[in-house]
C-alpha cells in the first residue's frame, strides 16, 4: 500500500500515559525535557452528583436550557470540589443573555471535579458566544460534548461572477446559512472569507488562490440569495466563478472550551463542530489534556471552527494533546507560545518598566528582534507592580535598548519561565485545513506518532514570531513518527520561503531581512515520513544542533532539506 493511502485510512489513536486516580501515574521525564510533568487526569473520585434535568434542563425540547444549566453550575461552585455535573443523552438549546460575557457559563474556583455528558449535544443559538469558561480550577475533567451553533458563525456559498476591474464578485449562499448581512458578521472584531475547491468531497483551500479574501463591503446582489462584495485586488485576481466560498465573522477569546489559570484539567472526548472563535484555548495554565477530542466539519459543510483548534497562551507546563482530529479550521491548528514581556520604558541599564506578569527568579532573554539578535539573557532579582505594569530589576547590565510597548520594532524580553514546556503532542490527525497544523513557538516538547495532509501553510513550523510578536525560538523538541501528506503548498500568506513541511526558523520583524543569530537550538527531526509537494522536506534557518537522521523524504527537487545560516547540523 502507497504511503498516501496508508495516510488516508489512518486514525489517529495514541495510547496516553494513563493517569490513576486524581494525581497520575507518576511524572513524564525524557530526555529532552527541563521539567518532569505529570500525565493527564482521566480518573476523578467524586462525592457529590448534580443532575441538571433535577435542576429544570429538559434536552429535545426545543427549549432554552440556559438557566436551568446556569443554576447547576451555581450549586456545584457552591460546594467547590469533589462534584460531578451531569449531562444525560440529548440536545441542549442554549440561548445566553445578550451582554458582554464571553461564554455561555463560566465554572470558577473547583477543583477535583467532573463535567460528563452523556452523548449530550449542546446547541447554542448565539454565534458570537463560546460554550464553557473554566477559571482557576484545579484537577478536574470535562467529558463527552457535542457543541454545534445555529445559526451558525459562518456562512458559505459558491462564487457566481467576478469583476477583477472593479475588485467585485458575487457569492450565492447556500440553503440554511446565515446571510452576510446579518448583525454578527457587522459586529464581528474579525471579517474575511477564504476561497476553497471541492475535489470528490475532499474540500481545500483553493489552490493557487487567496489565502485570505477581505470583505470590504457587503451588499444584496442581483438575484435572491446572491450577495455582491468589494475585495482587494490581490483577493480578487485569484478567484474564479464556481469557487466554494466560506466567510467568518470571528470573535477572538470565545473558543467553545476554555481554561483560565487553571490546573491539571482535562478535556476528553469533546467534539466542536463550529465556533466564532477556536475549539480549545488555554491561557495562564499548565498541564491541560486535551485527549481524544476532535474538531470536525458536518457533512455539507465547508469548514468547521472560524479560529485555531488548540490556541495555547504562555504558561509554565504546556498542553498534553493526544488522538484528536483536527478538521477544516481556519486558522492554525495547533499554536503553543512563549510569554512575550514588552518594556514600556528603559529606567536604567538594569531596571525596565515591563507588561507581563513577571515574578522575581523568572529567567529573561532579551531580543533584538530587527536583527533577529539575542542581547543577552538575565534573571529578574525583583518586580514591583505599577498601574501600567511592573518595574523589574534584573541581574545584568543593557545598554542603549530600544523601547516601547507598542512599537513592533522595540527589543522584548521573553519569558522563559512561561515557555509552555514539557508539552506533548502525540497521535493526532491533522487535516483538510487552513494556515499551519501547528505553530511551536515553546520549549522542551515531543511531537510523535502525528498525521498530516493537506494543512495549506505546512504541518509541523518551529520559530519565534518576530512579525507578529507572541513567542520565542523553540528549543529541545523531539519531533518523530510523524506521517506529512501534502502539507504546504500555500506560499501567499505569510513568508514561506522556502516552503516546506516541516519548517525550523528564527525570524525578524523586518520582511526580507534574515535573522543573524542562530536561536532555535536542540531540535532533533527523526523516523518521519514527509512526502511534500514542494522542493524541500525540511527548510532550515537561523538553526544550531540540528538532528536529522531515518526520514523517509519525498519531495520535487534535487535536494531534501534547505539549510542557511545554520550550523551544527547532523543529517543521518
Amino acid at each position: 500500500m502507497s504511503i498516501r493511502k496508508i495516510f488516508i485510512t489512518a486514525i489517529a489513536a495514541g495510547a496516553i500515559v494513563e493517569a490513576a486516580g486524581q494525581t497520575g501515574a507518576g511524572s513524564y521525564h525524557p530526555s529532552w525535557f527541563r521539567t518532569p510533568r505529570m500525565a493527564p487526569i482521566t480518573e476523578v473520585r467524586t462525592s457529590k452528583t448534580i443532575d441538571v434535568t433535577a435542576l429544570g434542563a429538559k434536552p429535545d425540547d426545543g427549549k432554552d436550557d440556559h438557566r436551568a444549566i446556569e443554576r447547576a453550575i451555581e450549586q456545584m461552585m457552591q460546594a467547590k470540589n469533589g462534584v460531578k455535573l451531569y449531562f444525560p443523552k440529548g440536545r441542549y438549546d442554549i440561548t445566553p443573555p445578550s451582554g458582554k460575557e464571553s461564554h455561555c457559563f463560566t465554572v470558577a474556583g473547583c477543583s477535583d471535579f467532573l463535567i460528563m455528558a452523556d452523548g449530550a449535544q449542546i446547541v447554542i443559538h448565539d454565534p458570537a458566544k463560546g460554550f464553557l469558561r473554566m477559571q482557576d480550577c484545579r484537577r478536574g475533567i470535562i467529558k463527552g460534548f457535542g457543541v454545534d451553533y445555529s445559526p451558525l458563525p459562518y456562512t458559505q456559498g459558491v462564487i457566481t461572477m467576478v469583476d477583477q476591474k472593479e475588485n467585485i464578485f458575487e457569492v450565492k449562499i447556500d440553503e440554511g446559512y446565515p446571510s452576510p448581512l446579518d448583525g454578527n458578521f457587522a459586529e464581528a472584531p474579525t471579517r474575511w472569507a477564504s476561497v476553497l475547491t471541492d475535489n470528490g468531497g475532499v474540500i481545500t483551500l483553493k489552490r493557487g488562490g487567496p489565502n485570505l479574501v477581505p470583505a470590504q463591503s457587503i451588499s444584496e446582489g442581483s438575484d435572491k440569495g446572491v450577495f455582491r462584495i468589494k475585495t482587494s485586488a490581490a483577493a480578487a485576481n485569484g478567484i474564479a466563478r464556481g469557487d466554494l466560498y466560506a466567510l467568518i465573522a470571528r470573535y477572538n477569546g470565545r473558543p467553545a472550551f476554555s481554561t483560565l489559570r487553571c490546573r491539571q484539567v482535562t478535556l476528553m472526548e469533546n467534539t466542536c463542530y463550529a465556533g466564532p472563535a477556536g475549539g480549545f484555548a488555554i491561557g495562564g495554565s499548565s498541564e491541560i489534556g486535551i485527549i481524544r477530542c476532535n474538531v470536525l466539519r458536518k457533512p455539507g459543510r465547508y469548514i468547521s471552527q472560524n479560529a485555531d483548534c488548540v490556541h495555547v497562551t504562555p504558561g509554565a507546563i504546556g498542553p498534553w494533546i493526544e488522538g484528536c482530529v483536527f478538521e477544516g479550521q481556519m486558522d492554525d491548528a495547533i499554536n503553543l507560545k512563549t510569554e512575550m514581556v514588552n518594556i514600556i520604558e528603559a529606567r536604567g541599564p538594569d531596571r525596565f518598566l515591563v507588561t507581563g506578569a513577571v515574578e522575581e527568579g523568572d529567567s529573561l532573554s532579551l531580543f533584538n528582534p530587527r536583527e533577529g539578535v539575542l542581547i543577552g539573557r538575565c534573571v529578574v532579582t525583583s518586580a514591583v507592580k505599577e498601574k501600567a505594569g511592573a518595574e523589574i530589576r534584573v541581574s545584568q547590565k543593557f545598554e542603549g535598548i530600544r523601547a516601547g510597548a507598542k512599537d513592533r520594532q522595540a527589543d522584548m524580553f521573553f519569558n522563559d519561565n512561561r515557555s509552555n514546556e514539557s508539552f506533548v503532542i502525540r497521535g493526532n490527525s491533522f487535516r483538510l485545513s487552513r494556515r499551519y497544523g501547528m505553530l511551536i513557538q515553546a520549549t522542551h516538547g515531543t511531537i510523535d506518532g502525528n498525521t498530516f495532509q493537506s494543512t495549506s501553510t505546512g504541518a509541523i513550523t518551529l520559530q519565534n514570531s518576530a512579525s507578529w510578536p507572541e513567542g520565542f525560538v523553540p528549543r529541545n523538541v523531539h519531533i518523530a513518527g510523524n506521517t506529512i501528506i501534502d502539507c504546504g503548498f500555500d506560499t501567499s500568506y505569510g513568508r514561506e520561503t522556502p516552503p516546506a513541511p516541516i519548517i525550523v526558523r528564527t525570524t525578524t520583524v523586518n520582511s526580507g531581512v534574515k535573522a543573524s543569530w542562530r536561536g532555535v537550538t536542540g531540535i532533533v527531526i527523526e523516523n518521519n515520513v514527509i512526502d511534500s509537494n514542494s522542493a524541500y522536506c525540511i527548510s532550515l534557518s537561523g538553526t544550531s544542533g540540528i538532528v536529522i537522521r531515518n526520514n523517509e523524504m519525498i519531495r520535487k527537487g534535487p535536494q531534501s532539506i534547505f539549510r542557511e545560516n545554520s550550523d551544527n547540523v547532523i543529517i543521518e
